[in-house]
Order: structure tokens, then C-alpha cells, then sequence
């Protein structure tokens, strides 16, 4: 028998939330099971990871904790997850609600099996690199009114291999004990076709965007790529030759007060 007292609970805690979820459904009928919003999200990551046929599995064989798969479909039609959108407005949202203020950035690249998929709920195809202006990616760059021009689209566009993920750490107090989880501020198809500039833009981008919420941005990381090597120096003008961009007009850019309680 699951015994939980919701006193020794961490709301930030999934495998609390996921145990809570059993212990109360297994209460209840089986047409009137309850899912939190966070086991809701947990479902449709794993039904988009997995796939259809493992998530009915892992279902079936976890009772009471999983919803069904047309509940999983109606909730991401609500909620869907559009390519290359950068979501600061729901990063606000998490950030607040844990009372956190300062947060690092990661990005990376993963490989992909390149697909061209349809999105019914926002009407656009998934699959392609998708276009940067000025180093941002643009969200929903592939929508198509005819079978012509996705024909078209098909065989001059070229399919992504990589996919690039933004995340976001929130950087907490440490008395808490546990450190928040990431949360994911933007994912899309890509070559890896960009320029160092358009990586300092999109850097700049980001952090003026959390600056004007009142987030303030650590720093940035991601892999020993030489094109954001080369980005830190532009951004440093360390071992460049002329600088090709200035960033230190704009007095927000890259200016953190660090909190006394930091210092060693």
C-alpha cells in the first residue's frame, strides 16, 4: 500500500507527484481517474519519445498512474509545442513559481533521423532545417496551402539530421536541497549551417528577452563547437582581430549583480 504524506512532498518532485497520482486513483473508478498537470506533461513527453505502441505498454502495465492516449492527444491539441517557438512567456511562468530569478542557458544538437512530419493542431510540416533571421529561428516557417507546393518544398528544402535544443537551468537557493529541473526553451531542426555573428545575436536576443522579465541570465554553454568557440571570442573581442560587433552600447547587455550571499 503507497503511503504519501503531502506535508513531505516536493511539488518539484515527479516521482512523488506520479506516486501521489496511483494512490489517489486507485481509489477511484475507473471512468473517474485524476491527473495533475505535471503527470499530464510527464505523459506526453513520454508518449512523444516513445511512440504510441510502448506508451499503451508502459500504460497498461502501470495502472492507474498513465492517462489514456486520447487524453494525452487532447491535452498537446491544447497545449502543442510549435517548432523553433522560443518560449519566454512559459519560462516566466516556471521561474516564477519556484522563485527563482537567475538561470544558465545550454544549447546542443542531437542527431535525428530526417522525416517530414504534418502537425494538424498548428498546420505546418516538421522536419525541414529550419530558417534563422539574424541568428533566431523562425517559428512555423513551413506552412503549405497546396500538395504542389509541399512537393515543391520536398524537393528543393533540405531535411534536418540535427535537432538544436535550448534549455534553461534555474540557478536556486541552495537550502532548498534539491535543484530545480531544466526546462526546455526552444527546440528545431537544423544543419548546424550558422554563422558565429548570428550565434552573438541570438545570445544577445535571449538575454535582453529574460532581462525585460526580470530574468537575469548567467551565462551560456554548449559543446566544443569551434563556431560558439568563436562566438566567445566576438562576444570577449579576445584574439580578434577587428571587431565585427559591439556589444557594449547597450548598458543591459551582459551586467549581473551577483548577490553578496555568493561571494566565497
Amino acid at each position: 500500500m503507497i503511503q504519501i504524506s503531502s506535508t513531505n512532498t516536493n511539488s518539484s518532485d515527479i516521482l512523488c507527484t506520479l506516486l501521489n497520482t496511483i494512490d489517489l486513483n486507485r481509489h477511484r473508478s475507473s471512468n473517474n481517474y485524476r491527473y495533475s498537470l505535471p503527470v499530464l506533461r510527464f505523459a506526453t513527453c513520454l508518449f512523444i519519445l516513445a511512440g504510441i505502441y510502448v506508451y499503451e505498454y508502459i500504460r497498461l502495465n502501470l495502472k492507474f498512474l498513465l492517462p489514456s492516449i486520447q487524453t494525452v492527444k487532447k491535452y498537446y491539441t491544447h497545449n502543442p509545442f510549435s517548432e523553433a517557438k522560443l518560449h519566454f512567456k512559459e519560462s516566466k511562468n516556471y521561474l516564477d513559481s519556484i522563485e527563482c530569478q537567475f538561470i544558465f542557458l545550454s544549447e546542443d544538437c542531437s542527431a535525428i533521423i530526417p522525416k517530414i512530419e504534418y502537425d494538424s493542431t498548428l498546420n505546418t510540416f516538421n522536419g525541414f532545417v529550419t530558417p534563422l533571421l539574424e541568428g533566431i529561428p523562425i517559428e512555423n516557417a513551413f506552412n503549405y496551402e497546396s500538395f504542389e507546393q509541399l512537393k515543391l518544398a520536398i524537393e528543393t528544402k533540405t531535411r534536418a539530421k540535427l535537432v538544436n535544443v535550448h534549455l534553461i537551468q534555474p540557478i536556486h537557493d541552495r537550502t532548498l536541497g534539491l535543484a530545480p529541473p531544466p526546462s526546455v526553451l526552444a527546440a528545431y531542426g537544423t544543419d548546424n549551417k550558422l554563422t558565429s555573428i548570428d550565434i552573438v545575436k541570438k545570445w544577445i536576443m535571449i538575454y535582453q528577452e529574460f532581462f525585460s522579465r526580470n530574468i537575469r541570465v548567467l551565462g551560456f554553454s554548449t559543446d566544443g563547437d569551434p563556431k560558439y568557440l568563436r562566438s566567445m571570442r566576438i562576444a570577449l573581442n579576445f584574439f580578434v582581430k577587428t571587431q565585427t560587433l559591439n556589444i557594449n552600447n547597450n548598458k543591459l547587455s551582459f551586467k549581473i549583480n551577483i548577490p553578496s550571499s555568493w561571494s566565497t
